[in-house]
């Protein structure tokens, strides 16, 4: 990253999605507990330590409902995205996975594939998209493997290597690996930020090179363009494409005072049931599962001064 942020271009009036279809949906990133069955060394305790109970599966179901009804009214398909903690240890998970799916609802999980091959023969015949973290402190690396080649049969799958920069070697390694062995799936070195706030991890120069560049990793474009390959729009019409993580390596990130799809496009809700219009939680909380939640029709003008969850830049955004 470097020290002064570059200015933006002046001519930008939009960031949209690359495939337009990607705007019917609103996705939906549920944050099911902190529960988890690694400790990695770059996650804040609070992601997975267990202090919060798992939610209630009822009132999960009940908002669910809300969900449904709320965003097929706006003309929207939900697209549900589970994480955690480890989302996929959620003690009815795969009972849910099935309920999601008779809805008709889009889903997806990110996941450290620490579960067992017998589990992934139910999950991903229910999930449209796998999102799978490869954590260098704690996988088993052949399980990893087996995982990969089992879930891509179904669903598509996607693989974020979280670059530690101790073992940066090792995990560019495994990156590689996995990018070479299968054709099918697509690859992201991600560059860590420190207490997953806005400042990245101490990479030296050569690094950081490598992270903007993907040195022979990069994201393959598979079923179809997907959701986080954005459009930078300018005034005089023209359009070029770019990954979301770029426009964090670029410095680009910075969309204070445009007017947002959080709350339209997306929603996160949390481990303890507060719903919020997008992982930076512009606007404040819009209540819990378990209240009268009014959920957003509108963009709202963001008031944050960078824009730092890979989710949220995946959003439509127009400059004001």
């Amino acid at each position: 990253m470097p020290a002064v942020a570059p200015a933006l271009d002046t001519d930008l009036v939009a960031i949209e999605h690359a495939l337009e279809s990607c705007a019917d949906y609103t996705h939906v990133e549920w944050m099911l507990g902190n529960t988890c069955t690694y400790a990695c060394s770059y996650c804040p305790a609070q992601l997975h330590n267990g202090s919060i109970p798992w939610l209630d599966y009822h009132k999960v179901l009940a908002f669910i409902a809300k969900l449904d009804s709320h965003y097929t009214a706006l003309g929207k398909r939900v697209w549900l995205q589970f994480t955690g903690g480890e989302p996929t240890v959620y003690p009815k998970f795969l009972e849910l996975l099935g309920e999601c799916h008779r809805r008709g609802f889009r889903q997806s999980v990110i996941s450290n594939g620490v579960r067992t091959l017998r589990f992934w023969d139910e999950a991903a015949a229910l999930l449209d998209y796998v999102i799978l973290t490869y954590h260098v402190e704690y996988v088993d690396r052949d399980h990893f493997f087996a995982v990969v080649d089992r879930v891509r049969r179904d669903a598509g799958v996607h693989i974020n290597v979280t670059m530690l920069p101790e073992q940066f070697a090792a995990c560019h390694e495994a990156a590689q690996a996995l990018f070479d062995t299968y054709q099918d799936i697509s690859v992201t070195m991600k560059p860590l930020r420190k207490d997953f706030a806005d400042d990245l991890y101490d990479y030296s120069s050569a690094e950081l090179e490598v992270l903007r560049g993907q040195s022979g990793v990069g994201r393959r474009i598979v079923l179809g363009r997907p959701r986080s390959l954005m459009s930078k729009v300018f005034r005089d019409g023209r359009r070029t494409e770019q990954w979301a993580n770029a426009f964090i390596m670029k410095g680009e990130n910075r969309w204070q005072g445009w007017r947002c799809a959080a709350g339209v496009e997306a929603l996160r809700i949390m481990a303890d049931g507060k719903v919020y219009r997008g992982q930076c939680r512009v606007g404040g909380p819009l209540g819990t599962i378990e209240s009268e939640v009014e959920l957003p029709s509108e963009f709202i003008t963001c008031d944050r001064s960078r824009c730092s969850c890979i989710s949220d830049i995946q959003l439509t955004k127009v400059r004001d």
